[in-house]
């Protein structure tokens, strides 16, 4: 999954301040929402919503993106599984291998002492 476009984090930035600044009709856009997210990532996020234990007869596959963005319900599943997806591209920092004592003594030479 590309980085979700700017937009989208400005749009969830601003939805998150208005409620925090307890405005009534601070929701969720789902024009915005719906123009940066594929079905998949929404069906997906269904699917880890309702612990793939959907109801019986729901085809997901024949929804369309509104009424699939109405069945996740909750923003904060989608900044959930934005942030996932942004974990799993992040690399893993190399690790500096550890020397040991017997290790360091093997590094460090003794220098002869000079003679007077």
């Amino acid at each position: 999954m590309e980085q979700p476009p700017k937009a989208l984090l400005r749009h969830f930035s601003s939805l998150f301040r208005r409620k925090a600044a307890g405005e009534p009709g601070a929701t969720l856009h789902p024009d915005v929402v719906l123009k940066h997210l594929s079905r998949k990532a929404l069906i997906d996020i269904i699917k880890s919503k309702e612990d793939k234990n959907l109801p019986e007869g729901m085809e997901l596959a024949e929804m369309e993106s509104k009424e699939l963005l109405e069945l996740v319900g909750n923003e904060f599943l989608i900044i959930s599984h934005i942030t996932g997806q942004w974990g799993k591209t992040i690399p893993e920092p190399q690790k500096a291998p550890v020397k040991t004592p017997a290790d360091t003594s093997k590094d460090t030479k003794e220098t002869p002492k000079k003679k007077s």
